[in-house]
């Protein structure tokens, strides 16, 4: 169930065997309740003393092979989880609005992608690689001299080695930015990252952990930090100091099936790491232990659902299209179904239920259709297709 995670190391053998020893993992009086990134299951099925990413720094041929295939298959990860939804405009964090010479430390980086698309995207930013010793050393020597060799010539990049269970990150950044990077870790591990940030944060900086902002207990520092954040599968009632969107009735609150990979990862981080995705309370819990509070949260989402124009096929008399409407300003929708419907809707239920809507003309179009011989409306960026 986890081997088809768009990570290398998630589909070699190693962690398919680890994956399959699970239960007997979790059955052991020794090894089921261990709380160590080097006494996870994959540890336990390899016979591998030291933490994975220590595995992956080179002391065996083989580990070395392993960490420089992760690294490059990090590339993919981010365009499958759409990664570069932090430098869009549907996530308002103001990469552009900072002043020319705004330094980001790109904390934990590997080879430096991200890194890569925030100094393609925002010419007014200075970007600080950190990593372990091997991931900097083939960022610096072959990474960015074939992809991005003018960042290098324009000084718009610095490298610089760094284990952040020992080390504060380079000081004085304005911004210090962690994707997939607390994930990887029990709660302690994460709790000293953080720590080591917050030795070096000065006032006005800042630490973002992929959607969620947090500053200095004192003065108004900044870390961002770039994960999952797990949401509630059960309403909770009272959503508005979260940042998160409850998807409308009758989906699960938290998109169900249709975010399953963050469940899915949270898996395969128990098996190779000892680690698992966390809910925002999680988080603020460890930040305040940190002494960092949490200031905000950006819910992006994760494949960009509700874009631009979504077309409700079969959408009967559009009760689940009208929630869509209700709960997403950005959505424009079009209702297809059989003509009796159609006729419904655009007599009945819109102009009682959601006149607004057709003011504004967010239900630009209903259109009859038979399912079962027609196409539906050409061109939408979303064919949605209720039970």
């Amino acid at each position: 169930m986890v081997s088809f995670l768009l990570i290398p190391i998630s589909t070699d053998e190693q962690t398919k065997t680890a994956s399959a020893g699970l239960t007997n993992y979790l059955a052991d009086p020794e090894w089921g309740s261990a709380q160590l990134a080097e006494r996870s299951p994959w540890n336990r099925s390899t016979g591998i003393q030291e933490s994975m990413f220590q595995y992956f720094e080179g002391a065996t041929p083989e580990g070395a092979k392993a960490g420089a295939r992760f690294g490059i298959g990090m590339s993919g990860w981010n365009e499958a989880t759409q990664a570069a939804a932090v430098l869009r405009g549907s996530v308002d964090f103001p990469w552009g609005r900072f002043p020319p010479g705004t330094s980001v430390c790109d904390v934990g980086g590997g080879v430096g992608y991200v890194a890569m698309s925030l100094i393609k995207a925002y010419p007014n930013l200075q970007l600080k690689l950190q990593d372990l010793p091997d991931r900097i050393h083939q960022a610096e020597t072959r990474v960015w001299p074939k992809d991005f060799p003018t960042a290098i010539d324009e000084k718009r990049i610095e490298f610089k080695a760094m284990d952040f269970f020992v080390d504060s990150p380079i000081e004085g950044c304005d911004v210090y930015y962690l994707k997939n990077i607390l994930h990887d870790w029990p709660d302690n591990e994460c709790i000293t990252i953080l720590r080591n940030i917050r030795a070096v944060l000065k006032p006005s900086g800042r630490v973002l952990i992929r959607r969620i902002l947090f500053h200095r207990m004192i003065g108004i520092g900044m870390l961002k930090c770039y994960d999952y954040i797990l949401q509630h599968a059960h309403r909770t009632g009272d959503v508005s100091g979260s940042g998160f969107v409850e998807a409308p009735e009758p989906l699960l609150p938290n998109y169900g099936e249709g975010r399953i990979r963050q469940y899915n990862l949270d898996m395969l981080l128990m098996v190779i790491l000892n680690s698992r995705e966390r809910t925002l309370e999680e988080f603020i819990s460890m930040a305040v232990k940190a002494d960092l509070k949490f200031v905000k949260l950006w819910d992006a989402g994760e494949l960009g659902l509700l874009r631009e124009q979504l077309s409700d096929v079969d959408g009967g008399v559009g009760h689940m299209a009208m929630e869509l409407i209700k709960a997403y300003p950005n959505v424009q929708l079009i209702l297809q179904d059989l003509p009796g419907h159609i006729r419904q809707v655009e007599t009945d239920v819109c102009p009682k239920d959601l006149p607004i809507a057709i003011a504004a003309k967010r239900s630009s179009e209903s259109k009859a259709m038979d399912i079962f011989i027609d196409s539906p409306v050409e061109g939408c960026d979303i064919y949605f297709v209720s039970v």
